[in-house]
């Protein structure tokens, strides 16, 4: 009786299938979260048009003008500005990190090819 343990064939199959189940999984969600966010992001955008529309009827573009030209309101545009930012940068770090992490998870590109190792 030898030392070194047999593979059983049958227990690897049921784990890359059990593999290949996961990655679906993970890139069904993936793309549902993809579809939400896409979905968030339009609905969003028509709120901000929307909104600017209702200011330019209600708030003459002088007054505004002149509204716009006062410091400190003009220093409270510049931050907010300065944070949407940020949160933009991290967002978008964090969706790279997401895909990239589901293309490594997964051992596919996100093209649906396998990945193939670097020699």
């Amino acid at each position: 009786m030898s030392g070194t343990p047999k593979r059983i064939p049958a227990l690897r199959t049921g784990a890359d299938d059990i593999t290949r189940s996961l990655g679906s999984l993970m890139n069904t969600s993936f793309r549902l979260a993809e579809t939400t966010a896409d979905v968030m992001e339009t609905e969003l955008a028509t709120v901000i048009r929307l909104s600017e529309r209702v200011r330019d009827q209600v708030i003459s573009a002088e007054f505004l003008e002149n509204a716009r030209k006062q410091e400190l309101p003009a220093r409270f545009r510049r931050d907010a500005h300065a944070i949407v930012d940020i949160v933009a940068d991290v967002g978008a770090v964090f969706f790279l990190a997401s895909i990239n992490f589901l293309d490594n998870l997964t051992g596919r590109t996100p093209s649906g090819e396998p990945v193939t190792p670097a020699a």
